[in-house]
């Protein structure tokens, strides 16, 4: 080779010896589910970690989404290891973690008080949420009702109304305007019968977590299981 030539190579490839992290959702992770208000321990989303090397889990980051406030309807959010990785809570599994949601699709950080050893291999995880007995007020949807479902005494009331607008204003159509003005008042303040629930979503995905010495992530977001709560 000539002397007067040199050659330059790059190589991007991961340092020798570098930690690494593998993230994964199991064949038994939580599956989109109807549960209901006031339930505790809803499994929301089941995650696998497995290290290259020995390390310690420091903390976890979730992802909240869906219809309803997860900062109000969720009150607890609790990461639990699943020793036998059967997908459930058992026995001796404990609370590693817990918090709960600041804001409506907001992010969460669970830190646990004290780091948990990883070793090679696959550990197995859940992240449970409890649903508050009383769901954060939302708009309801109001059923349509035909003028000549009203009773007679309303009728009789709102009728007075249209005949005043008529002649104030020298148009029926003002007078029609008004009794529609009044026919939505009286929909939306009776409520009861003439309103439709609304069910809610909540999904709580895994986006981050950290881990002693810093390991390279992949395998990540892992996303949960859509709950849905009968309003």
């Amino acid at each position: 080779m000539d002397a007067a030539k040199t050659v330059t190579a790059t190589f991007n490839t991961t340092p020798a010896g570098s930690p690494t992290i593998t993230a994964a959702k199991p064949a038994n992770a939580p599956t989109d589910a109807t549960r209901n208000k006031g339930q505790s321990n809803v499994s929301m989303l089941a995650f696998i970690l497995n290290p290259s090397q020995a390390t310690q889990l420091q903390s976890i980051t979730l992802q909240a989404t869906g219809t309803g406030h997860d900062g109000l309807d969720l009150t607890a959010v609790t990461l639990i290891r699943d020793a036998n990785a059967n997908g459930q809570i058992d026995s001796g599994e404990t609370p590693i973690a817990t918090g709960n949601f600041s804001a409506d699709n907001g992010t969460l950080t669970l830190s646990l008080s004290s780091p948990l050893a990883l070793n090679p291999g696959n550990s197995q995880f859940l992240v449970v949420a409890d649903i508050a007995s009383t769901l954060a007020a939302r708009p309801v949807v109001l059923k349509a009702q035909s003028l000549s479902a009203l009773p007679a005494p309303l009728l009789l009331a709102l009728l007075p109304l249209m005949l005043f607008g008529a002649w104030r204003m020298r148009s029926l159509r003002v007078g029609f305007l008004a009794l529609a003005l009044a026919l939505t008042l009286v929909a939306c303040g009776e409520g009861g019968p003439n309103t439709t629930p609304v069910n809610k979503t909540y999904r709580i995905d895994l986006t981050a977590l950290s881990a002693q010495g810093n390991p390279i992530l992949s395998g990540l977001p892992i996303s949960g299981a859509t709950i849905t709560v009968q309003k």
